[in-house]
């Protein structure tokens, strides 16, 4: 693997600045993988689905954005800092710079990881113009099929209104064209 790395000028470039050795997966596919991640909890964690899915998805990817920006503002603050470190940190008789160099490593860590914060923001960036793209419509909420509550007690004691629970079940179009026939 290591050879792999290492023979391919583009993996050893991502290896070098980041310290990752896998290949970039195409963009749609990580758009997908992106937009589940951040969509599916808004759904799992919905108490009712009456709202703008698109929209709420919209402004938490909003938000996850604010946040990458906020991120790359400290690691700039910090990059300075350390920076402004390494100035003042004089070696005392001609010897090596040991303490400068620690600083120095640091800073090339928080640049490294201000380049993938970058690249991550430029990612969901580009994922929030594909996304509002989309033409979605989340103004009617449809009705719901499947499963509706019934008291199980009526049911279980021979109670329960079977056919006044059927006929409000039924869609007026089909009631209305069954007393026709009649």
């Amino acid at each position: 693997m290591a050879y792999d790395v290492l023979s391919d000028a583009e993996r050893r470039a991502k290896y070098d600045s980041t310290g990752e050795t896998e290949k970039e997966r195409g963009f749609e596919e990580q758009f997908f993988g992106f937009v589940a991640s951040q969509i599916i909890p808004l759904i799992e964690n919905a108490k009712d689905l009456n709202f703008d899915l698109m929209k709420e998805a919209k402004e938490h990817i909003r938000g996850l954005i604010r946040i990458g920006k906020k991120n790359i503002h400290e690691l700039l603050e910090k990059k300075a800092h350390y920076e402004h470190a390494i100035e003042r940190c004089k070696s005392k008789n001609g010897k090596e710079n040991i303490m400068a160099k620690i600083l120095q490593s640091k800073l090339e860590h928080i640049g490294n990881v201000k380049i993938q914060v970058e690249t991550e923001l430029q990612f969901i960036e580009k994922c929030l113009v594909e996304i509002d793209n989309f033409d979605y419509d989340f103004t009617e909420v449809p009705k719901r099929k499947g499963w509706v509550a019934i008291d199980v007690e009526q049911v279980m004691s021979g109670q329960f209104d079977w056919k006044g629970f059927l006929d409000k079940q039924q869609p007026k179009e089909e009631k209305e064209s069954e007393e026709d026939e009649d």
